[in-house]
């Protein structure tokens, strides 16, 4: 996968798109793009530098929930 920035960045700015559409469909492009930054993000966590690991992990966490949410719809 491709990214233009960091892991972090690439998760808050997801992050941030998923909280910005609640409650508003989401083009499937978006979503399956979010799913796969999850997924590569879950790949390649353990090679992360431990500064990174919380917030990392946190904001993988962000975006499952509101992956979940945008299932349960």
């Amino acid at each position: 996968m491709e990214l233009a920035g960091t892991i972090v960045q690439n998760l808050e700015a997801a992050v941030k798109s998923a909280d910005r559409l609640r409650g508003h469909p989401a083009h499937a492009d978006t979503v399956a793009y979010w799913k796969q930054l999850l997924a590569y993000a879950r790949a390649t966590i353990r090679s992360r530098p431990i500064d990174d690991l919380g917030v990392s992990e946190r904001l993988m966490s962000q975006l499952q929930s509101d992956l979940a949410e945008r299932e349960q719809v």
